[in-house]
């Protein structure tokens, strides 16, 4: 029997970056992501020019919450940092509900009450398996993951990524 890692709510590391691994299964499913709404220059998945993600070494902004994301284009990837995905994922709903934008948000699966307003009835929801290993870690992450597909309408799917 593996043991699970000691989670620690608040304390735990909020910068860690998604698998190119990942990403590239993404992106064979949904198309290129073109911009990282939540990254440092570190961990941006999507390139590393300065111009293509909002977060700590960013050109445009270090605070991405507080940017404008409707005048992105193309697929948006959105690893938001565990500690607060609420705000991330209300901003997530309002930016795709006036056009034609994708915005691709991983977090921990959940019911939690800002889940059952701005993910479940706005995103196709994709249970993810296997568990994802992130970048600079040994294991993968100690809870079940999913990937939220904002703009897509509502909906609920599985989705085994990796080994078939």
């Amino acid at each position: 029997m593996s043991v699970m890692p000691i989670q620690k709510p608040g304390r735990s590391e909020q910068t860690v970056g998604t698998p190119r691994e990942f990403l590239d299964a993404a992106e064979r499913w949904f198309g290129k992501m073109e911009f990282d709404l939540a990254a440092t220059r570190e961990n941006c998945v999507v390139s590393t020019s300065g111009w293509d993600h909002f977060g700590p070494g960013s050109c445009l902004t270090s605070d991405s919450l507080s940017a404008n994301w409707a005048r992105l284009a193309g697929n948006l990837w959105l690893n938001p940092p565990y500690a607060k995905i609420g705000p991330w994922a209300k901003k997530c709903a309002e930016t795709t509900l006036a056009g034609e934008r994708k915005i691709f948000m991983l977090i921990p699966l959940t019911t939690a009450n800002y889940a059952l307003e701005w993910i479940y009835p706005h995103a196709l929801v994709i249970g993810l398996n296997p568990r994802i290993q992130f970048v600079g870690h040994d294991i993968g992450f100690p809870k079940d993951l999913m990937l939220c597909c904002y703009g897509y309408g509502p909906g609920f799917e599985t989705w085994r990524w990796k080994g078939g």
